[in-house]
């Protein structure tokens, strides 16, 4: 027995010894098929116990793999304890190569999670670090990820510039599906620029130069977002229920159902705009997507007149609102690359005293009005939607009164008086009563009120119809009030035909087929 535990004993320590100085060979398999069998790759690196992983050098190469598996396959980058690791690590061995790459996945977590101005910097780190100059692939998804936080923040000219630079690495990489899909985003930023045509171009051409059924999706998604921006209904709906057929990445799914339902909600079809903005929240989305499908459906619910139902709509469109404010309150992509090479150029000049101190003083300018323009610009849009969630709370209480119940109840204090009255005196103390209420006499109370309760309708009539009389607008206001012909007729001292007749002029006046189309014209222009 002892014999047998001399002999295996040096033998446990040299496979002890082997297993802790070099790579595992899972590790070794993982980093040859990452690109091409990313599903694989991603499968032996969960295997691996990270636990088990005691050596620093193997432990920093788990970490950046996982996360390239990870991005590779579409799937959340976490947990980033293991990439700050492998960042410590590589820093330490002055491993730029590693480095780069740990960089570019560190910058590609904060841009998933809408932290643009975090991202940017991790992005500059990975240019600075990259040494390996026939890396192209990493070098256009670098670009590439720069164009797309560029094209967010609606710098086109820059966004632009760095897809096709994207573009010539991919090409150079030979990687022409990479190639395609920053083409792709060449369009897209011209839709996002209005240059309409100049995209349906780009998007014909990805077409038919790529077979990625991914690809084809997101295209077919925009050239049908496209045929909407340029109110062609029926092309835009043929695209985007083509792109449905297709699997998506990302928030593109969402994207999808979210145009339709835009699109059916300016068809009038309210049912479609409902269903497909709620399943459009039910698929991974941005702030801003988000936001949009809550509009859709506050503008909806208000047209079914459920207030309640609005108001809890209303609730998540504001919270999404403050998210896209968050967002757009980053620093510019553009202005912090310029910082970011204006710190490179003084650490490369430090004897020169003078150049670093203007250097400076340039940044701090830049960074002072910056940060006053966003002071501003915040400041400006908290008041908008301040207003609108004033504007919005008045709106429901007034509704919520229930001006009917109000002058109902108004006439029947008058039960008493009324009885003994002639149908002249009735009239007389019906008018008085919405007088007291509606403050039909007073214009400019009147005025303020029926803005406030329907989204600023009396001005829109002011201004989209200039021909519509104070007497026909107030006829608008009664409509969407529903207050009965009766009353109308004696708060407009005239007659029925006479009041047909106003109807007929007021339909004229808004360019409409018949009289029939007015309720539905005000409802619009009352809607939020």
């Amino acid at each position: 027995m002892n014999f047998k535990i001399n002999l295996l004993l040096p033998l446990f320590c040299l496979c002890l010894f082997i297993g802790c100085s070099f790579t595992p060979s899972e590790l070794k398999i993982a980093e040859q098929i990452i690109d091409s069998k990313s599903d694989s790759a991603l499968r032996i690196l969960q295997n691996i116990k990270s636990e088990n992983i005691t050596f620093n050098p193997n432990r920093a190469l788990y970490g950046l793999l996982m996360f390239q598996a990870l991005d590779n396959c579409d799937k959340p980058l976490r947990p980033d304890s293991m990439l700050n690791f492998s960042i410590e690590y590589y820093q330490k061995k002055n491993d730029q190569t590693h480095l780069a790459k740990c960089y570019f996945y560190k910058a590609r977590k904060y841009k998933y999670a809408q932290r643009y101005d975090e991202a940017a910097l991790y992005y500059f780190k990975a240019l600075d670090y990259y040494v390996e100059k026939n890396d192209y692939t990493l070098l256009g998804k670098i670009y590439g990820d720069m164009g797309d936080i560029s094209s967010i923040q609606m710098d086109f000219k820059e966004a632009i510039k760095k897809f096709r630079l994207a573009v010539s690495c991919f090409n150079q990489a030979g990687n022409s599906i990479e190639a395609n899909y920053r083409i792709f985003t060449i369009g897209r930023t011209y839709h996002f620029s209005k240059k309409y045509s100049a995209a349906l171009e780009i998007y014909r051409k990805v077409l038919s130069n790529s077979n990625d059924s991914i690809l084809h999706g997101v295209t077919l998604q925009e050239m049908g977002s496209t045929y909407y921006w340029i109110k062609q209904y029926d092309s835009a709906q043929y695209y985007l229920h083509q792109s449905l057929k297709y699997p998506s990445r990302g928030n593109n799914y969402a994207i999808r159902y979210y145009v339709l339902a835009d699109l059916f909600f300016d068809i009038e079809k309210y049912d479609s705009a409902s269903h497909y903005a709620k399943i459009a929240l039910e698929h991974p989305a941005s702030f801003f997507t988000e936001r949009d499908c809550y509009r859709i459906l506050v503008n909806v619910e208000y047209l079914r007149k459920d207030i309640k139902q609005m108001s809890k709509y209303m609730t998540q469109y504001q919270n999404c609102s403050d998210s896209v404010r968050k967002v757009e309150a980053q620093t510019k992509f553009k202005v912090l690359e310029n910082l970011h090479n204006a710190n490179k150029k003084a650490k490369g000049a430090k004897r020169d005293l003078s150049l670093v101190f203007y250097v400076l003083l340039i940044s701090l300018f830049l960074s002072a009005i910056t940060v006053y323009a966003l002071y501003k610009r915040n400041k400006l849009k908290k008041n908008q939607l301040n207003s609108i969630k004033q504007e919005l709370n008045q709106k429901q209480l007034f509704v919520s009164l229930g001006l009917a119940k109000k002058i109902k109840d108004a006439k029947a204090l008058q039960a008493d008086v009324r009885k003994g009255a002639n149908p002249e005196e009735k009239a007389r103390l019906d008018k008085r009563v919405y007088d007291s209420i509606l403050h039909l006499n007073e214009w400019e109370t009147f005025k303020a009120e029926m803005n406030h309760a329907f989204n600023q309708i009396i001005d829109k009539l002011e201004s989209n119809y200039p021909e519509v009389t104070k007497r026909e607008i107030i006829w608008c206001c009664l409509q969407l009030l529903e207050i009965p012909n009766n009353d109308r007729m004696i708060l407009l001292d005239t007659t029925s035909d006479s009041l047909y007749k106003l109807k007929q002029r007021l339909a004229q006046k808004m360019n409409l087929q018949s009289t029939k189309e007015l309720d539905n014209v005000l409802k619009k222009l009352a809607t939020i």
